[in-house]
């Protein structure tokens, strides 16, 4: 292009800046109105698509337009919070422990804020396709990974673009990013040292084997550390891990969770405790326990993660519970997401929140804080 012409199209988008913000200072276009695309702005102008970028972005710069994904540029509204679209991913939207995350993360949204709520079913596939969306159609990611590793480059390329992302309950191994959890290795750990106080020393261990999974590995972790097992290969012979996907065919996880409770009780030295990772595993156990006609708690004692206090309500007097502060990780999740989205860029952090600790209420109705 010629130089003459060059210095023209550099006019040329001062002079489309100064129209649209004449037109905004005036009334003219109101707050929330949404502005031409920049295609449609180089055609009425008869400019370059470039020219018509250069203008939007000097208005974006002051402050007067603003850009969404899906919407386009708008007019700002000062008297009131910019919306943003805010994605979620979670594995199931109908779980108890989810919905308590969600309604944390609500609470620290505005009224303006858009939710994009997508369940993945703990699938690495639909966890990839949702990631790849939210790269194009949201302002923040909160998410419940799936910890698979080969969706560990997409999450670090969608931060590395600007894409502010935190993590519930776990987080992805060997990524740098916003974590909010529970203190799961000293929960279990906590909870574990109490049952030896009780004078068990043989705890039976029911858990899935998802060693990617930050939340499994920590309780997995901390359950060796207690128990003194860690060069104890004999101490393997109480510890039975579940495929995940058992969790969707309840009779066969039963019969699972049963024969692997009838080879440990017919051991020289049976468990005289059970740990249970959550509600899926302590359910099977608490049936496979009643049909071999063995009593909770005069027989044998166990310790849960109880995420779902209605899935047991008889039962739960006779337990130990580990109950976690669901909706705590997810408005402090949702407060570190707001503090990248106002433009802050704090290192990344991994925030650990304690659970409750309520010992069977045959023993006490006391509660206590374990963990953190």
């Amino acid at each position: 292009m010629h130089e003459d012409g060059l210095h023209m199209q550099l006019a040329r988008w001062k002079e489309i800046a100064d129209i649209i913000r004449k037109d905004i200072e005036r009334g003219v276009i109101q707050p929330g109105a949404k502005l031409p695309t920049e295609t449609d702005m180089a055609s009425h102008w008869n400019v370059s698509r470039m020219t018509a970028h250069r203008a939007m972005r000097s208005l974006q710069d002051e402050g007067l337009v603003e850009r969404h994904p899906r919407i386009g540029s708008v007019v700002k509204n000062a008297a009131k919070p910019a919306s943003r679209v805010i994605a979620i991913l979670f594995h199931q939207r109908n779980d108890f422990l989810e919905l308590q995350y969600l309604l944390g993360v609500r609470s620290g949204l505005t009224d303006q804020d858009h939710l994009l709520f997508w369940g993945t079913d703990n699938d690495p596939v639909r966890e990839a396709q949702y990631l790849e969306r939210a790269g194009e159609e949201a302002d923040g990611v909160v998410l419940f990974p799936t910890c698979a590793p080969e969706n560990t480059p997409l999450l670090r390329r969608l931060i590395e673009k600007g894409t502010p992302v935190v993590c519930l309950d776990r987080s992805p191994e060997g990524l740098e990013v916003d974590s909010v959890k529970t203190d799961n290795y000293h929960a279990t750990f906590s909870a574990l040292e109490f049952m030896k106080s009780r004078g068990h020393r043989r705890i039976a261990y029911f858990s899935e084997y998802l060693m990617t999974v930050s939340a499994v590995r920590d309780r997995y972790r901390a359950y060796r550390d207690a128990m003194c097992c860690n060069n104890d290969p004999e101490a393997e012979k109480y510890v039975r891990y579940l495929v995940p996907e058992l969790g969707k065919y309840p009779d066969l996880l039963l019969r699972t969770v049963s024969d692997g409770l009838k080879v440990m009780l017919q051991l020289s030295d049976p468990p005289t405790a059970i740990f249970c990772m959550h509600d899926y595993y302590l359910d099977a156990v608490l049936e496979s326990l009643g049909e071999m006609d063995i009593r909770v708690p005069g027989d044998i004692e166990i310790v849960s993660f109880n995420d779902c206090p209605m899935f047991l309500p008889r039962f739960t007097r006779s337990i130990h519970r580990i109950v976690q502060q669901a909706h705590t990780i997810g408005h402090i999740a949702v407060q570190r997401l707001n503090r990248r989205l106002s433009g802050e860029n704090p290192p990344f952090e991994s925030i650990f929140v304690p659970v409750f600790f309520h010992p069977a209420s045959y023993e006490s109705p006391s509660r206590v804080d374990v963990g953190g």
